[in-house]
């Protein structure tokens, strides 16, 4: 016999409430026609709390602060996390002829990476393979990389570094063959000689100190601020510049632009920026 399960319907009142928690705790807008996405990513925790509707979980959420486990599991449900490596792949090829040789000229031996909305763990992976090339062909240069976001769900799978034959094709088969092994099943896992450069937490890009172990001379935050208004990505983006080292440089998603937001940045590549 099969059991019925219970599906709950959001209502457009208690939509347009939810997505105001959404944006106090994540800074990220979601209009109406987002209801039925968020409507389909809320029923597990509507169960799983035994709440029974949608208006339940309202009142039971709007009591949280942002540092309870239950705004931990509404923002991991709500978050988008669509990933892959070496995505706009002219990002790395700009690190590789660009700005690396320009960080190595200036004398840093050490290159500290931030990736600020690093998902399931592809483009920070992505970032330490780019690195551990380039440090191999300049003797005494090193690098580590931070990875966070806001969704703990991700990181567990990032620190984990275990991705699908799908999830790798976009990797280089001479990187594959030097960063990755197999697994059983068919996945892949990546090497201990990246993991071991990797460092991971869980960050909100609204928190209002940037309590993070910068400066960095790198920091990629591509694809994630699209979603907030202009305001809080302005904010953002002042946060982030006061994190970088002078001349650090600062990459954005192509769909994404700091136009009249910072007198400190100049653009020197499509949604490259460098701080002066």
């Amino acid at each position: 016999m099969r059991l019925s399960v219970d599906r709950y319907v959001l209502s457009e009142e208690t939509f347009y409430k939810l997505s105001d928690l959404v944006n106090k705790f994540m800074g990220i807008k979601m209009p109406i026609a987002k209801r039925a996405l968020l409507e389909a990513r809320l029923q597990k925790l509507i169960r799983g709390n035994d709440l029974g509707s949608f208006e339940n979980y309202l009142d039971f959420i709007s009591r949280k602060n942002h540092r309870d486990p239950d705004i931990v599991n509404f923002c991991n449900a709500v978050a988008t996390n669509k990933t892959d490596f070496f995505r706009e792949n002219a990002h790395f090829d700009f690190m590789t002829k660009t700005a690396l040789p320009e960080i190595r000229d200036s004398g840093c031996r050490m290159i500290r990476v931030w990736s600020a909305a690093s998902s399931t763990g592809e483009e920070p992976y992505t970032l330490a393979m780019v690195l551990a090339e380039f440090c191999e062909k300049n003797s005494g240069m090193d690098f580590s990389v931070l990875g966070t976001d806001i969704s703990t769900k991700v990181l567990t799978k990032a620190k984990a570094g275990v991705y699908s034959r799908e999830d790798v094709d976009g990797i280089p088969p001479d990187l594959m063959r030097k960063y990755l092994h197999s697994r059983s099943g068919g996945d892949f896992e990546i090497k201990d000689v990246l993991k071991r450069r990797m460092r991971w937490g869980r960050f909100n890009l609204m928190t209002r100190n940037y309590n993070v172990p910068g400066p960095f001379e790198i920091i990629f935050c591509r694809n994630v601020l699209i979603y907030f208004n202009r305001d809080n990505q302005a904010l953002i983006y002042g946060k982030l510049l006061g994190q970088l080292v002078p001349d650090g440089y600062l990459f954005l998603g192509h769909s994404e632009s700091m136009a009249g937001m910072s007198s400190r940045k100049q653009a020197v590549a499509p949604a490259v920026f460098r701080i002066s």
